[in-house]
């Protein structure tokens, strides 16, 4: 695979990540309009990952700081508004994990 392939599509897919739309459904759509032949499912993972390891740099600081009100139980202001948060997050993620455990 080309640069330049790597560099449309990983630009498709920073674009379309966070819009109701398919971002891996656009970046077959990309290949195929471009007549590229399609890069396989290795590669989108790769690009997904990239997007998670993006947020999870912009996010560390809310991320630690929602992790350590979980885990100490701050009871100031900004220490109980992070820990509903992680709660909120924490039943969020449970209809997910009964999707995936479903399915395997």
């Amino acid at each position: 695979m080309e640069l330049a392939h790597i560099l449309v599509l990983a630009l498709v897919q920073a674009l379309t990540e966070f819009l109701p739309v398919s971002s891996s459904g656009h970046l077959g759509l990309m290949g195929f309009l471009l007549g590229w032949d399609y890069q396989g499912v290795t590669f989108d993972l790769a690009l997904h990952f990239g997007t998670l390891l993006a947020v999870l740099v912009y996010y560390r600081r809310d991320l630690i700081a929602i992790a350590t009100a979980m885990l100490t139980r701050d009871r100031s202001d900004q220490g109980r508004a992070h820990h509903r948060l992680g709660l909120g997050l924490a039943i969020g993620i449970i209809p997910a994990v009964i999707v995936g455990l479903s399915m395997g």
